[in-house]
């Protein structure tokens, strides 16, 4: 899979994540919708300004979009993970091979643990 094809699916993949049809998405990120599809289907060739306006439009970081994984970064799953804390709901995680489903006492201490251990700064430090 070239670099193309790999940032157009993980658009994709995120842009779906979202909820959002390429139309709303590409009027959210100041993106043709026809650009949103070219990129999508590995056809577009964006710079990386225009990399860095998926990424923003998408809410992840620019290196996201050419990840091969399939799966969400070690780094979105802890900050998805923190804003579930934060709510005070039950979340279903996956952070590497660990999986799980957490509520209330056990949130409540993994989000002090993290919160002492952890800070925006240092979890996109080596980013």
């Amino acid at each position: 899979m070239d670099v193309r094809q790999l940032s157009g699916a993980n658009v994709r993949r995120l842009r779906r994540a979202k909820g959002l049809s390429q139309e709303e998405f590409g009027f959210h990120a100041g993106i043709d919708r026809t650009y949103v599809s070219a990129v999508e289907r590995g056809v577009g060739n964006p710079t990386i300004m225009t990399a860095q306006r998926f990424a923003d439009g998408l809410g992840a970081p620019v290196h996201e979009l050419f990840m091969t994984s399939g799966k969400e970064s070690g780094l979105r799953a802890v900050d998805r993970l923190m804003t579930s804390l934060a709510k005070g709901s039950c979340t279903s995680f996956a952070i590497g091979a660990t999986e799980g489903k957490m509520c209330s006492p056990a949130m409540l201490s993994l989000r002090s643990r993290l919160i002492r251990s952890w800070s925006p700064k240092t979890m996109y430090a080596n980013s």
